[in-house]
């Protein structure tokens, strides 16, 4: 049972002057990380998985992988992207990333050719709360497609409520407790909570049980449930605990709205012990489908919430895409993002909400995906 549901923000900064893209998927040659080269170059490193088949309809895109420990030898690896500007058909470079470092190559790109289009599209350093104002401001970024790791209380509530729950738990992390981002995100939950009629209700974990908050979660949901129902909610505070209290909710039969990891797959299928293909590209909709039948197995399909893809895999999609039909449309960049949405969706079949978050410019966006019930 697939169901949408809204959980996941991306930031998206655009600019002007976009081109388009082609698939030539080639590895380094002789310590070079290519030598293939088409109007769009995509570089990813080894963790990210595209879907399978997804590149098969681009005809001018090139995928770079970095290789292992890419992060270990950043200036080197940033100077090598940046020299794919130099090549003349290179007309946009696409970037993800998993570890930080690779933002100063943005501008080593400009620095080489400033008519490029740079797309930062899953950068490491939008999940660090004290960075993503240095990705979002770069003014050598032309276009960024980042998810962040911040919840939105009130779609989780949301969520909750439409899946029928009556209690929301929020189990606190002994180590987090006292943080402050966290204790504002509570607040936010028991307001949101208040407005839909669901109880809420806060655990703090106790201190003797970090190291089985697992046992700790479902020793403490099955008092509630006996008490009550079995139609509660439950929240982590943050992703250091996030697969403790999922497995205890799916060993307990309550629910889960919402989850912190921007992998839910990476999640789920590590709880099931499911097999994720050591290949390049991965077949989502399969391991989805494993999934949702490992809950169904437990009487608990349709309870738990995640994403179709990995949020930085959407990230990559909707830029490639984007600056497709950008290039599509002759640089036609207002025609473009005023479609999107529904681009996006057409390739993708995934939905996103975009919000302008900056007065000064109207192509910086807040986008809200929608994942799945499994």
């Amino acid at each position: 049972m697939i169901k949408k549901i809204t959980t996941m923000l991306l930031i998206i900064t655009m600019t002007f002057g976009m081109y388009g893209c082609k698939k030539e998927d080639k590895n380094a040659k002789n310590d070079s990380l290519t030598d293939k080269y088409s109007q769009t170059m995509l570089v990813v490193p080894e963790s990210i998985k595209l879907e399978e088949g997804f590149l098969d309809e681009y005809e001018s895109l090139t995928k770079v992988t970095l290789p292992d420990g890419y992060e270990n030898d950043i200036e080197n690896i940033t100077n090598q992207i940046a020299s794919f500007a130099e090549n003349k058909k290179a007309k946009c470079i696409i970037i993800a990333s998993d570890e930080e470092g690779m933002l100063p190559v943005f501008e080593k790109i400009r620095e080489k050719n400033s008519t490029v289009i740079t797309v930062a599209a899953g950068i490491e350093e939008m999940q660090i709360e004290e960075k993503m104002n240095d990705v979002s401001v770069d003014k050598s970024i032309s276009m960024g497609f980042n998810p962040t790791d911040q919840d939105n209380p009130k779609n989780a509530v949301q969520m909750a409520s439409a899946m029928g729950a009556e209690t929301f738990v929020n189990y606190i992390n002994p180590d987090m407790k006292d943080n402050l981002s966290i204790i504002e995100k509570n607040k936010e939950l028991k307001f949101e909570c208040k407005k839909a009629g669901i109880k809420y209700e806060e655990v703090n974990i106790d201190e003797k049980y970090k190291n089985s908050i697992e046992k700790f979660v479902e020793q403490d949901l099955k008092q509630k449930i006996n008490s009550s129902s079995n139609n509660i909610n439950v929240y982590a505070s943050d992703a250091e605990i996030e697969k403790d209290v999922v497995e205890a909710a799916i060993n307990t039969g309550a629910m889960v709205s919402n989850v912190h990891t921007l992998d839910s797959t990476a999640l789920y299928c590590d709880i099931f012990d499911i097999k994720v293909p050591d290949t390049e590209y991965i077949d989502y909709s399969e391991l989805n489908r494993k999934i949702s039948e490992n809950l169904k197995q437990r009487n608990v399909e349709g309870r738990f919430a995640g994403t179709e893809i990995p949020e930085k895999v959407f990230c990559i999609e909707a830029a490639i895409e984007t600056t497709n039909k950008i290039f599509e449309k002759s640089g036609d960049e207002y025609g473009v993002f005023k479609e999107m949405k529904s681009n996006v969706k057409k390739k993708t079949g995934i939905l996103a909400e975009y919000t302008k978050v900056r007065y000064d410019n109207n192509f910086f966006r807040a986008v809200e995906m929608y994942p799945i019930l499994y």
